[in-house]
């Protein structure tokens, strides 16, 4: 039979086997740390493990609490790698290319600047244009912001350095300033230039259907302009007095009341609201001048006498002063001759008046002495005319006619002078 020590004892149940009692070790005392100084630096590395402690473990005590203690750090850990010299020269480029960046980039950008030589124009009456030159430094444009007396009233791309402001009023003043856009900013306002819109005149006046007492003013519009609401005429004869206003519908007019003759010029005048313009150009316009007037050359010429008569002869010719004066009411004149023929006879009034353009009349009892030296009494008629291209503004200055004495015959002592006619052929020029 084998002995086995470790087989349990016949009759007696198995006991349980204890562990050896443990053998208490003594205590170590831990030594308390003090807390680290709040701007204390620290020893180690972060990686860097503190000092191992000799804890001697006796059987039977429990194990006190410490944390497992780290893994050390591989070789060479509490040591900086140098980076390669690539990479070093790498970083530095990238990071000049940065700062080269940073410097065009807005902070660093400098703002748009106004423009120059900003402009302003009226080309009409209701429109102004704005023009400048572009800035030479700063932002590129983006665009331009145009200002009408204080008010953005426009925007255009920064390509463009003219606007055109529309809608104004004829004679009102405006100022403008632009602001260049760029960037992101705004520059300052640049200097400001005024302008006031124009008020253009009528154009076109002339005058027709004259009279010796009126003329008939025509005229346009005013170009570039609103329609007026109204027109005044002016004479600018001796100065400009206004002589009346018409609508905006009217473009004609009749002066009336002017001396037959007489210089006269005229201007028309359009007004909106309270802005009139200026005067339109002067148009000399005198009515009809009196036909003739003043002392007048008169050539006569006998062209049949009385038979037996004495004193004119056929052929006969000579010239003289005949005076005459016009009375002109409107479209007509009456003159007044005076006028005589020849030594033996009278002088003579005779009033003319007009029929077709033909100008007639007569004296009586005019005195003229023939037949036996006894004074007897014609009837003088004249009748004249002017020639064909021969009238000038209502003056004559190229005429003819012809004068007739008539002789009603009368007994002369023991004889009789018959009756008979005279006749002379008349041409003359103007006064």
């Amino acid at each position: 039979m084998t002995d086995d020590t470790s087989a349990p004892i016949s009759g007696l149940p198995p006991q349980p086997q204890q562990p050896p009692p443990a053998i208490p070790s003594p205590a170590i005392p831990v030594q308390p740390q003090a807390a680290p100084h709040p701007q204390a630096k620290p020893q180690q590395d972060a990686w860097q493990v503190p000092p191992t402690q000799s804890i001697i473990l006796q059987p039977g005590f429990p194990s006190p609490p410490f944390p497992a203690p780290p893994v050390p750090p591989p070789p060479g850990a509490g040591r900086r790698r140098r980076p390669p010299l690539w990479a070093l020269i790498a970083s530095g480029v990238a990071l000049a290319g940065l700062v080269a960046g940073l410097l065009v980039w807005a902070p660093w950008s400098p703002p748009p600047q106004a423009p120059t030589a900003v402009r302003v124009s009226s080309p009409t009456a209701t429109t102004a244009l704005v023009s400048w030159t572009a800035p030479k430094g700063g932002a590129k444009p983006d665009q331009y912001n145009i200002m009408r007396d204080g008010k953005e009233q426009g925007i255009v791309p920064g390509s463009h350095t003219s606007w055109t402001d529309t809608d104004l009023a004829p004679g009102s003043k405006h100022s403008y300033t632009v602001i260049t856009v760029g960037n992101g900013q705004q520059s300052g306002l640049s200097v400001k230039t005024s302008v006031t819109t124009i008020t253009p005149a009528p154009v076109g006046v002339t005058a027709t259907d004259k009279t010796y007492t009126t003329v008939t003013l025509h005229w346009s519009p005013p170009p570039n302009a609103p329609t007026p609401d109204q027109y005044t005429i002016y004479d600018t004869s001796t100065s400009k007095d206004a002589l009346d206003s018409v609508g905006n519908s009217q473009t004609s007019y009749t002066v009336t009341r002017l001396v037959p003759g007489d210089d006269y010029s005229f201007a028309v005048t359009a007004s909106w609201e309270t802005v009139e313009s200026t005067l339109s150009l002067d148009l000399d316009a005198p009515p009809l001048s009196k036909p003739l007037s003043g002392a007048v050359p008169v050539h006569l010429k006998v062209t049949k006498i009385l038979s037996g008569s004495k004193g004119l002869t056929v052929g006969q010719t000579w010239s003289d002063d005949w005076s005459f004066s016009a009375n002109c009411p409107a479209t007509s004149c009456t003159l007044t001759d005076k006028g005589s023929l020849i030594s033996d006879v009278a002088p003579f009034t005779v009033k003319l008046k007009p029929v077709n353009g033909i100008y007639t009349g007569q004296a009586t009892h005019v005195q003229f002495s023939h037949c036996g030296g006894v004074n007897s009494y014609e009837t003088v008629i004249v009748r004249i005319a002017p020639n064909r291209g021969g009238v000038s503004n209502g003056a004559w200055t190229a005429w003819h006619g012809t004068m007739t004495l008539s002789y009603p015959g009368q007994t002369v002592g023991n004889g009789f002078c018959s009756a008979g006619d005279w006749d002379l052929t008349l041409t003359g020029t103007g006064s």
